[in-house]
């Protein structure tokens, strides 16, 4: 009697229906192995069996392999300045992708204001990015954590080693100094003095702006600019400083109290509404507690000047060509201040009217008309 043929059997191995490993062995049974193992490694598994003919599967088995290990982190250099560019890197050894990695920027351990950026690697186990070295950095940490996301249940990593990186200053942050003093009196001289230290023989170019509020009062292309003014109500607010040098600009500020030496004037016109010839009579009034010398002087229609007296009295004969807008203005200690604008109206001159009446006699029946004329002639 002739043997019977050996019976081979088919074996396939599948990891999330993907083959990974298929033999043909006349055993019975055959053995997969995965060494050594790794978190990307975890899934559901299952296996076939093709034998005379038929084929057949055996049920889902999920494996799950714990322990990712913290990532290989580099970074390009150690000793950077305000406004470079470094490069790291993130890598996990032995994982295969994707991943999802991030990579932090902290100025201290307890740095609650931490920058991140999250990088996505798809067919390699690393990722690159850069990080801008800012205004303020000194002594810099840089690490990275790593997350496998091929796996039924992702799993993220320790941070990686922490790289230190130390920060030369190219230049201090500007200091602001005004004098006399930040409180001060109209009138009286200010400097705006802004100043920065170059600490880096990188810095070729600096330059400095000062401005209150929005408007610029001065700049310059060395380490010291100043603003000297002579102080008014218009120049108390807030002053910056900005310094500028490439990409790195740095800014400080402070704000200046201009008190006033005198208030605003009044001006008072004895009458608004008066009739050619009579007297045009204004007066302007400062209340100065020093009792120093005011100049006064009127304007009217802001196009014609009148000096005035010593006391602020203005009068004159009008005309019909005094009617305008009258202001009053005080010079004191080289400030100028002007009043309120007071209208004044100036009428043509007039007769004493005459009241006729067009009826004979001083009697009028009921019914009739009668007309009254009210003359006046212009002199």
């Amino acid at each position: 009697v002739q043997d019977a043929l050996p019976i081979w059997n088919e074996y396939h191995f599948y990891k999330e229906d993907d083959l990974i490993y298929n033999v043909t062995s006349q055993d019975n049974s055959v053995v997969y192995s995965i060494s050594p193992s790794w978190v990307s490694n975890s899934g559901f598994y299952k296996c076939s069996v093709h034998s005379g003919g038929k084929n057949r599967k055996s049920g889902e088995l999920k494996v799950k392999v714990t322990g990712l290990g913290p990532p290989r982190f580099n970074i390009s250099r150690t000793e950077v300045s305000e406004g470079d560019m470094v490069e790291v890197s993130c890598e996990v050894p032995g994982e295969t992708p994707p991943f999802q990695f991030t990579f932090y920027k902290a100025k201290s351990a307890n740095d609650k204001n931490v920058q991140t950026v999250t990088r996505s690697a798809k067919k390699e186990n690393y990722a690159r990015t850069t990080f801008e070295i800012s205004e303020g950095d000194h002594i810099v940490d840089f690490y990275c954590t790593a997350r496998i996301q091929s796996v039924p249940d992702p799993e993220t990593s320790n941070p990686s080693n922490k790289n230190i990186v130390t920060v030369a200053e190219l230049f201090t942050t500007p200091n602001i100094t005004v004098w006399p003093s930040r409180n001060i009196i109209e009138g009286s001289n200010m400097t705006v003095e802004c100043t920065v230290v170059t600490s880096s023989k990188k810095v070729r170019d600096i330059q400095i702006i000062i401005q209150k509020d929005k408007r610029i009062l001065e700049t310059g292309k060395q380490e010291k600019v100043a603003f000297t003014v002579m102080a008014t109500a218009d120049y108390m607010g807030n002053y910056t400083c900005n310094a500028e040098s490439g990409k790195m600009s740095k800014t400080s500020s402070l704000s200046i109290i201009v008190g006033e030496l005198y208030p605003r004037p009044l001006l008072v016109a004895a009458d608004k509404h008066i009739n050619q010839g009579s007297m045009l009579s204004l007066a302007c009034y400062v209340n100065d507690p020093e009792q120093r010398l005011p100049a006064f002087f009127i304007e009217k229609d802001s196009t014609t000047t009148f000096q005035v007296q010593r006391h602020g009295n203005f009068s004159k004969n009008a005309t019909e060509e005094d009617s305008g807008s009258y202001v009053c203005g005080v010079t004191i200690q080289k400030i100028t201040k002007r009043s309120d604008p007071v209208k004044i109206i100036v009428y043509a001159p007039v007769s004493t009217p005459v009241l006729t009446e067009d009826i004979q006699g001083s009697n009028v029946l009921v019914g009739q008309t009668f007309n009254l004329t009210c003359r006046s002639e212009e002199h």
